[in-house]
């Protein structure tokens, strides 16, 4: 784990700048999932609300038996993260996820 060149940037950018929340956009699943600490929890909340996206519990999430991930780095860390996963590999869902990051934004603003 964390051996590619990519993710040793990303990681390395991370701890310099400190960054306190991470957002990891993919493709195909139409669902969002938060780290477990209370602001991923409540941001990956609002998101599905917003977007329509099905929101992706911790525990169906644990229930997938994943390691080496992203939010499993960024929860070690202390690190909040959110993974949102648009609803099809081939076309843009801007139009359903624009509300979406706006309100994320603006959340994230008032803290």
């Amino acid at each position: 784990a964390g051996s590619e060149p990519e993710t040793q940037a990303l990681v390395s950018l991370i701890k310099k700048e400190q960054i306190r929340l991470v957002l990891s956009f993919h493709n195909a699943g139409k669902d969002v999932t938060g780290s477990i600490d209370e602001l991923g929890q409540e941001l990956a909340k609002q998101y599905a609300n917003t977007s329509g996206y099905r929101f992706f519990s911790q525990e169906e999430w644990s229930n997938l038996a994943q390691t080496g991930t992203m939010k499993e780095w960024c929860e070690q860390q202390h690190i909040s993260y959110l993974e949102i996963e648009s609803s099809s590999r081939w076309k843009s869902d801007w139009n359903i996820q624009e509300p979406a990051i706006k309100n994320l934004f603006e959340k994230i603003r008032s803290l």
